[in-house]
């Protein structure tokens, strides 16, 4: 198998004289084939390539670590342990045309002798020394990992004079080592290391050409996870053989899964993460489940994002989400679009709009459980106390984002992301981020692979930003369902929440008592309801237990404020097939000519009803 693309990339570089130094980043803690010795961390996969570019005296400094030469003989115990080792020579053989490499610093006789030199500018110190001084036929491969712990973006965080002082000299030096023509000359490599680059000093990634080389390392790629699953599929079993199977070192999949299956279900997970499924699945003695997958994806990507990027995956399907056939149907197409990457069939992002509870939330977690691509949402983009580093994080989810393609990332109340005129710190951070997200977003070579949608109960208030040609070209309006779409509603509620219901309810007549409710509150209706029952000592659901809970409840809103909104989500459409056909009648002969939504019409009736909500809208939606 080839060596990774970020690896050959470095390699060209390397080797023409273009740069010595380079700044990697993003899936920078995994494990990496190599022909030679099997599965590696990242780190000793690196040092091996660098090895076999002619790097003879192979060291690592991290500020937790010091500086250190790597101990093969750990390293051997660990791979084999965790059966990242070559199974043998004919399921896994060794490349015939592979060159033969000495051992990793065979001829460096310092080893050991290192010590634990932990702060940065001593450690400096010594590995300059060691650039210079180190004779002549020998070349140095220095890894620094967490490198925005030595050289740190200094605009995030308070940091007191003196330290901040010995972080320039630190961030000085390391630029200094990327133009150095005799480190260059010499042959010496040095890999700076980090998981964020927004973290790392901006000095260091300037795209001159000269200096240091910003590189990202991808999450692994379908066939690098397909030969890992293989390699686990394949370990030698320890005699006797376990009884049962699934108690045994080989990897465990659900009968009927393949190993192609399996790679396509991992997608965004790390070789890591896969490992970490297959031990887990050793200590329960069973196989590795979709669902453990799931909630490894859920966790994966909330830890590599900071938090900042949420799997969106309901509980249920598209089963039970009710009152937005057309909706749903725009929806699965564009998505198998993007599956089948027809790009032109792909708009550049989708904008709902509509009152709360009319379930564009809801149909995210849906899609998310059923159409077998990724749906994530990002959370806390509004939160840019200096503090939590947000904007920062902000900008490291969109990373996360794209190593996920094709995926769908959801952004909700999108209103609340706004420009500020002011100048204080959360404000400028506020409009980087929209500059970052809207550039992201109009991104032509992303079209296809992540589809944007946002949503919002108050278009009228969105940034005019998004409104922008290529941020959201398709706006989805989300209604008040009718009589025939709140009964359809009302049964999948029951369903949903497995509520036992009387199959002779007439549900036509229970939904014409709930003029002006939402989705959401149709669940509520129908989890009271089932409270009525059980006060009641029953276990089934009547009509008389659900008219009852209908004739309780108190919708959200008046009626004049679900207008409101529903009409500035009409004046905002401009989809007109997905303009629900079950709209309320009035509105409908308020705002339609010649069977056409006429916007002048709308803008009239909401001037209308302006004066009479304005006080009320401010303050309640």
């Amino acid at each position: 198998m080839p060596v990774p693309r970020f690896w050959q990339r470095i390699e060209r570089i390397y080797k023409s004289g273009g740069s010595h130094q380079f700044l990697l980043w993003s899936n920078i803690d995994d494990i990496i084939w190599d022909d030679v010795y099997g599965y590696l961390p990242t780190k000793d996969f690196l040092m091996e390539q660098m090895n076999r570019l002619g790097c003879n005296s192979i060291l690592s400094y991290s500020r937790s670590a010091g500086i250190q030469f790597p101990n093969l003989g750990i390293r051997d115990a660990y791979q084999k342990e965790l059966g990242l080792a070559r199974i043998d020579d004919e399921i896994e053989p060794i490349p015939e045309d592979m060159p033969k490499y000495n051992r990793l610093n065979a001829d460096f006789r310092h080893v050991g002798e290192e010590g634990l030199i932990r702060d940065p500018q001593d450690a400096m110190s010594k590995l300059e020394g060691l650039f210079r001084r180190i004779r002549s036929d020998s070349r140095v491969g220095l890894i620094m990992t967490d490198i925005d712990k030595i050289a740190p973006n200094r605009t995030i965080f308070s940091i007191a004079d003196q330290i901040m002082d010995e972080q320039v000299v630190d961030v000085e030096t390391i630029q200094r080592w990327a133009t150095d023509t005799q480190i260059k000359l010499r042959g010496h490599m040095i890999l700076l290391m980090t998981e964020n680059p927004m973290n790392v000093a901006p000095e260091l990634l300037a795209h001159d050409g000269r200096s240091t080389h910003v590189i990202h390392i991808p999450l692994p790629t379908y066939e690098e996870r397909l030969r890992y699953i293989r390699h686990l599929l394949n370990l030698i079993e320890e005699e006797p053989a376990p009884d049962p199977p699934e108690a045994g070192r080989k990897l465990s999949l659900p009968e009927g899964v393949l190993s192609e299956d399996f790679a396509r279900m991992t997608h965004g997970l790390t070789l890591k993460d896969i490992q970490d499924l297959w031990i887990t699945s050793r200590r329960r003695k069973t196989t590795v489940s979709f669902n453990m997958v799931v909630q490894k994806n859920i966790m994966s990507i909330a830890a590599r994002s900071y938090g900042k990027v949420g799997v969106m995956f309901g509980e249920h399907g598209l089963d039970v989400v009710g009152g937005l056939e057309n909706t749903v149907a725009y929806m699965k197409d564009v998505i198998q679009a993007m599956k089948d990457e027809d790009a032109k069939r792909v708009p550049s992002g989708v904008l709902m709009v509509g009152p709360s509870g009319t379930g564009k939330t809801m149909l995210m977690n849906a899609l998310g459980k059923d159409m077998g691509i990724h749906v994530v949402g990002l959370r806390d983009i509004h939160d840019v106390a200096p503090h939590t580093r947000s904007i920062w994080d902000s900008r490291r989810a969109l990373d996360v984002i794209s190593s996920l393609m094709p995926v769908v990332a959801f952004i909700d109340n999108i209103d609340r992301m706004r420009y500020t005129a002011g100048a204080d710190r959360d404000e400028r951070h506020t409009n980087w981020l929209i500059d970052w997200l809207t550039s992201f977003m109009r991104n032509p070579s992303l079209r296809g692979k992540i589809l944007w949608v946002a949503a919002s109960n108050k278009p009228d208030i969105i940034d005019p930003v998004f409104r922008k040609r290529g941020v959201f070209d398709d706006v989805i309006p989300f209604l008040l369902p009718d009589v025939k779409g709140r009964e359809d509603i009302l049964k999948k509620m029951f369903a949903k929440n497995a509520i036992p219901y009387d199959n002779r309810i007439n549900f036509s007549a229970l939904a014409g008592k709930l003029n002006f409710s939402t989705g959401a509150d149709l669940e509520v209706v129908a989890m009271r309801s089932y409270r009525n029952t059980r006060q009641g000592g029953k276990d089934t659901v009547t009509e008389k237990d659900i008219a009852k809970a209908a004739d309780e409840f108190i919708p959200a809103y008046e009626p004049g404020m679900y207008e409101y909104m529903t009409l500035l989500a009409l004046r905002d459409t401009n989809l007109a097939p997905l303009v629900a056909a079950s709209l309320d009648a009035d509105i409908r002969k308020r705002v339609y000519v010649d069977k056409k939504l006429n916007r002048a019409k709308i803008n009239q009736r909401i001037r209308e009803l302006d004066p009479q909500l304005s006080l009320r809208r401010r303050n309640r939606i």
